[in-house]
């Protein structure tokens, strides 16, 4: 997307703006070390404090500009495509399994990810809100969760997926709401010791959307 390239230019900027850290040789006259002591340990470089202050001047300079870039690119979206798309997703998934990430892929384009630590419920989340051409369009909202021995620091374990189509009228606000209920039975560690282990993950994943005139 464009914005993705725009972000991948900011972060060019801002590594080379890093560059202007310098390090600086210890004030002071260095004191000789009485005969036969060992040698003193070199002092830890220090940071210019004036680069870190232009760095973080510049930072902020460039977020800035991606913020009005950001909105720009939404004024020029509202003019070239007057068809608004809003989607948001409701997410229940039961005890032992734990939420740890969400995402919209729209038109096979990835839209919108999120990850959580140990959220189980989402009451309403908003993962679209722009303008898009008129037309037919897919979505497809997927989900991750962790059961209770998935390691925190591998990718989880349990995922499922759901999608829809909408089609978006001109001068109309299409609003999608996706519904996700999972339970199920993971095996427990004792199971897990024997050989014969089992366990279900079921998710119940509804789609509907409506269209009003703006």
């Amino acid at each position: 997307m464009r914005l993705r390239r725009l972000r991948l230019f900011v972060s060019v900027v801002l590594l080379a703006s890093a560059g202007m850290l310098r390090a600086g040789p210890p004030e002071g006259t260095s004191v000789a070390a009485p005969s036969g002591a060992p040698p003193p340990s070199p002092a830890a470089p220090a940071l210019d404090s004036r680069a870190l202050g232009e760095l973080a001047l510049e930072h902020s300079r460039v977020r800035d500009v991606l913020l009005a870039t950001e909105a720009r690119l939404s004024a020029l979206e509202e003019k070239l495509f007057d068809s608004r798309l809003r989607v948001r997703l409701q997410a229940e998934i039961d005890r032992p399994f734990r939420l740890a990430e969400v995402a919209l892929y729209l038109d096979d384009e990835l839209a919108f990810r999120q990850d959580f630590s140990g959220s189980a419920t989402v009451e309403s989340l908003k993962l679209f809100d722009g303008f898009l051409s008129p037309g037919r369009h897919r979505l497809e909202v997927r989900l991750a969760a962790r059961g209770p021995n998935d390691p925190e620091s591998g990718p989880p374990g349990y995922r499922a997926a759901c999608g829809t189509v909408v089609h978006l009228r001109e001068k109309a606000v299409t609003d999608a709401d996706f519904r996700a209920e999972g339970d199920g039975d993971p095996p427990d560690a004792a199971a897990l010791k024997g050989n014969e282990p089992d366990g279900t993950w079921t998710v119940d994943c509804r789609a509907r959307f409506e269209t009003s005139s703006r």
